[in-house]
């Protein structure tokens, strides 16, 4: 679960953790410039991604108190509505952040198996 994705490089085929932000995975291709560009970015993407989830998390959690409340009258609509907002808005930035992520990670192990060949 905190491990983050594992990939197949090389030619033996080992496994390498590319961990939970994508660390491993930039030490995996280091050796290619493009694969490890990619990675790069890809590792930034995925720490934008983790901080959006967090930020989203704690801001739905803020509103989900607010609508709890022992007297939901005396509720703050700031704290409600402005946490469903930021929650939604922090989740949907997880959401596209990730995906792209994965698809530099993709790209990254691609290149530097291309490299192989050569």
């Amino acid at each position: 679960m905190f491990g983050g994705s594992r990939v197949v490089t090389g030619r033996d085929g080992a496994w390498t953790s590319a961990g939970v932000l994508g660390g491993g995975l930039i030490f995996a291709v280091e050796r290619v410039p493009g694969a490890l560009a990619e990675a790069q970015h890809g590792r930034r993407d995925a720490i934008v991604a983790a901080v959006a989830g967090v930020i989203g998390t704690l801001a739905l959690s803020a509103s989900l108190q607010a609508a709890t409340s022992a007297d939901i009258l005396t509720a703050s609509d700031t704290q409600l509505w402005g946490g469903l907002l930021v929650g939604a808005a922090g989740l949907g930035v997880l959401s596209v952040k990730a995906a792209s992520a994965d698809n530099h990670f993709s790209r990254a192990v691609w290149l530097y198996n291309r490299e192989l060949a050569r």
